[in-house]
């Protein structure tokens, strides 16, 4: 268990660093759908899931601390693929307002600038939200699995 408060001390202290050079809040900014905040409760939700499975480790048997914690690789699977639904979410938005017809004059050149903007934002943040705390996932997923396997024997 100390592990994992380590990881996630360390994890959390980049978090830290990260809002406090504004990168959190360029990437929720640029988030038009929101995707990040999804992608964030979800995090949120397998890291409390993860520390109560933990704190099951040794008290109840290999198997069934491993079907207990079966969801989280599902969890997990999920991060990735909500970054990857915000990123088509985001291209949808970016491509889906672009008038063709506007591009002949410069106010609707600057309009489509603005909406393919828009949409690349949440395109990369939701991406780079849900890929960053997937790999914080695995790493607590390798933490817990590597707990189960050593009390199990």
């Amino acid at each position: 268990m100390i592990k994992l408060f380590i990881a996630n001390f360390a994890g959390t202290c980049f978090l830290a660093w990260a809002w406090w050079c504004g990168y959190v809040a360029r990437v929720v900014e640029a988030d038009g759908a929101h995707m990040a905040y999804i992608i964030a409760a979800v995090f949120v939700a397998g890291v409390v899931s993860t520390f109560w499975q933990a704190s099951r480790v040794g008290k109840i048997s290999a198997d069934a601390a491993r079907i207990g914690s079966a969801h989280l690789y599902d969890l997990f699977a999920a991060l990735f693929i909500l970054g990857i639904i915000g990123n088509a979410i985001g291209f949808l938005n970016a491509f889906g307002g672009v008038n063709i017809d506007d591009l002949g004059t410069p106010e609707g050149v600057r309009k489509a600038g603005a909406q393919l903007l828009s949409g690349a934002g949440t395109a990369f943040g939701s991406t780079l939200v849900g890929l960053s705390l997937a790999l914080w996932t695995s790493v607590n997923l390798r933490i817990l699995a590597t707990a189960q396997d050593k009390a199990d024997g």
